[in-house]
């Protein structure tokens, strides 16, 4: 087994493998992964203790920093944290997301789904506010930690667990239960629509009327599906989510194939996509 040290320079000094007791106020928001291997490509990486937000960031919680930053932010923290709607309408032209670009943002209804279309820097500024707001919750326990983008190593270890080798968060290799559900938000398509190119190639049918009802089952909501052992929401699937390595999102989306939202799966993406959401992750 090819063991190596995971580490990151900047925070090594704040990784601590102890643990403390979180107040109810951060307990539902925030899960204890503790310390252990994670397989990520050929390698096998041994992370220490860290606490892993439970749901995806949502358009509720993002909406807020944006309300805050607007009174206290400079111009440019505000040209960063803006929320790119534009892209719904240019990502996806073959689909009609015009609701999507005009409302997911904003309307109650989409509240507490994830928030996409925002960059890197944004939710590195995101970090910054939810870290100012924990601290003064752990004020009295005498305590300060580090919020940050997760590694992708620590996304992987919050699915899988001990099970190195295990693809999805729910351990299994089918995307559908006994009951015949499907097990998270990626895209699925009917064998009906799957055929063979001249050279026997695997390829999709296009123009068909799957394309066409897209819309109607995009982003689910931040608490979709079943967790995984830890408790810990949609690391499979419903919106790829960003890392510590500007560019660099894991775990596929909405619009992906179900090979394409393994917990291995990795994906890049230019500045913002509506397919690419965060969630953050802290230490002692």
């Amino acid at each position: 087994m090819n063991l190596k040290l995971f580490t990151c320079s900047f925070f090594s000094l704040i990784f601590l493998s102890s643990a403390i007791k979180l107040p109810k106020t951060l307990r539902e928001e925030y899960k204890l992964i503790p310390g252990g291997l994670a397989k990520v490509d050929s390698d096998t990486l041994s992370l220490q203790t860290y606490y892993i937000k439970t749901y995806e960031v949502s358009n509720r919680e993002y909406n807020q920093f944006l309300r805050e930053l607007e009174e206290n932010g400079t111009e440019e923290e505000r040209r960063q944290a803006r929320i790119r709607n534009e892209n719904w309408n240019s990502e996806f032209e073959n689909m009609n997301l015009k609701t999507f670009s005009e409302l997911y943002h904003t309307h109650s209804a989409f509240a507490d789904y994830p928030v996409v279309n925002i960059t890197f820097e944004g939710a590195k500024l995101y970090c910054k506010w939810v870290e100012k707001k924990i601290n003064e919750e752990l004020k009295k326990a005498g305590v300060r930690v580090k919020v940050r983008l997760p590694e992708r190593a620590e996304l992987i270890r919050a699915g899988a667990g001990d099970d190195l080798w295990s693809s999805y968060a729910w351990k299994g290799a089918y995307m559908r239960n006994a009951k015949g559900n499907f097990l998270c938000n990626f895209t699925c398509i009917p064998q009906s629509f799957v055929t063979r190119d001249e050279e026997g190639s695997l390829t999709v049918v296009e123009g068909n009327k799957f394309s066409e009802e897209k819309e109607t089952y995009l982003i689910a909501h931040k608490k979709s599906y079943w967790p995984s052992e830890f408790g810990v929401y949609n690391l499979n699937g419903n919106v790829s989510e960003m890392t510590a390595r500007e560019g660099e999102a894991v775990g596929g989306s909405w619009s992906d194939l179900g090979y394409d939202v393994r917990l291995q799966s990795l994906s890049s993406y230019q500045e913002t996509s509506c397919k690419v959401g965060f969630r953050v992750v802290f230490s002692i």
